[in-house]
């Protein structure tokens, strides 16, 4: 498990440090070094999983495109040097590089080793949206981020991996008269999307001329069955199907990073996904999320509370503006009731400042 790292002029982070735990939260106000730190990661594990590993830190490629070096070294950085520094399972990777004719050259002895020896998954905040036709993934493509930046290959993973039983036992959902279900993916990826919205049957068809997988998605509640294309049920089972999948499919020991879950979801499944990472995480599935979700937050709390995650296996950082306009870190500690030991301003309470207004 990745638990902690150390930046060095990456960005706005001249030096930070963050400690991470089964579910790390990030949140805080736009523009204040949220990405920049999920940026670290990606940079890191794109150059470790390059082809034909190098001397050079890889700021473009198939996971992150940062730009030039320039875009990368902190505005006030005193010197050219870059480092990110990580322990994981208690053991620490060291990555320093300088700058060097417009590339960031490796400076010691340490190998390009990745520490999650290709088990990430990334899903960007701009995931793709709905279509009828989905594409395939080369198989470098699903070696490298196997459902795709923006979750493209989604469909492709459940119709690949639709029969194939859930890993981890502590996401796999009963009826709700407490009757059992199939545990496999597809059955699974449907009874949590049930829970977002309403009970839907998610159909692939994979289009081997073309490379392509169909989507669509059928509900059955209003007493007629028939299967609607994706783009004709709004963009919340598209976006949120990627989620799932990526959970689903994974093993204990993945890495799993995902960009603004809450997306074109209504708060209750907001709520929903806040818990589905919950379990993952505690079931041994690595989360790091970026939010902007209260409500997701709240997921997170109440399934600490009902005793589903233990604080411990939670870490919080919130990102605001400090002195001079310096990006400052506040980590609220969560207790077994789910409350945070502080709430600094702007943590998730506008809804308490707007309804101040209203009084």
């Amino acid at each position: 498990m990745l638990e902690k790292i150390f930046l060095h002029n990456f960005k706005c982070h001249v030096e930070q440090s963050f400690d991470f735990a089964p579910l790390t939260v990030l949140s805080g106000v736009n523009g204040i070094g949220k990405s920049s730190l999920i940026q670290a990661l990606l940079a890191l594990e794109q150059t470790c999983g390059a082809a034909v590993p190098g001397r050079n830190f890889i700021i473009n490629g198939y996971l992150i495109n940062l730009g030039q070096p320039k875009d990368v070294l902190s505005e006030n950085a005193l010197d050219d040097t870059l480092a990110v520094t990580l322990i994981h399972n208690s053991q620490e990777m060291r990555y320093h590089m300088a700058l060097e004719e417009s590339v960031f050259s490796l400076t010691d002895n340490t190998s390009w080793k990745s520490p999650f020896a290709a088990r990430l998954v990334y899903l960007c905040a701009e995931r793709i949206g709905p279509r009828a036709l989905f594409p395939v993934p080369t198989p470098e493509q699903h070696s490298a981020n196997r459902l795709g930046n923006m979750g493209q290959f989604a469909a492709y993973e459940m119709e690949r991996l639709g029969m194939k039983r859930v890993s981890c036992e502590e996401l796999i959902l009963s009826q709700q008269d407490g009757e059992p279900l199939s545990g496999d993916l597809r059955t699974q990826t449907e009874a949590w999307l049930a829970r977002v919205c309403r009970p839907v049957r998610v159909h692939t068809d994979f289009q081997p001329k073309m490379d392509l997988v169909n989507l669509e998605f059928s509900f059955s509640d209003d007493g007629f069955i028939r299967q609607f294309r994706a783009s004709n049920v709004g963009f919340g089972l598209t976006y949120a199907l990627p989620i799932f999948v990526a959970v689903l499919s994974a093993r204990p020991g993945d890495f799993i990073i995902i960009e603004n879950p809450e997306a074109h979801l209504h708060p209750k499944g907001q709520a929903v996904i806040g818990e589905f990472l919950s379990l993952a995480a505690a079931a041994g599935i690595q989360i790091l999320v970026e939010t902007h979700s209260d409500h997701l937050l709240n997921g997170i709390r109440v399934a600490v509370k009902h005793g589903k995650l233990a604080p411990e296996q939670t870490k919080v950082h919130f990102f605001t503006l400090g002195d001079e306009g310096k990006a400052m870190v506040i980590s609220p500690r969560i207790d077994a009731n789910g409350r945070f030991d502080v709430w600094p301003d702007d943590f998730f309470d506008e809804w308490d400042k707007q309804l101040a207004e209203l009084l």
